[in-house]
């Protein structure tokens, strides 16, 4: 069985250096809806930052939910 159950769009914290999904951090799953730079809030810290579009990352989630 494969680690890797699916792939999201993701950006990295700026605070705290985790994860979190695109769609989570902003509430809109596309990047072509949003302007750039655009606003994001970390699920984990609640850190709200400025990102551009090109930190916006492909995340690999195994099928736990967990990014291997």
């Amino acid at each position: 069985m494969s680690a890797s159950g699916f792939t999201a769009l993701g950006l990295v914290c700026d605070e705290c250096g985790e994860h979190f999904a695109l769609a989570v951090g902003t509430g809109k799953s596309n990047p072509e809806k949003l302007s750039d730079p655009f606003e994001a809030q970390c699920p984990l810290c609640e850190n709200q930052s400025t990102y551009s579009k090109s930190a916006i990352q492909i995340l690999t989630v195994s099928q736990e939910g967990e990014r291997p």
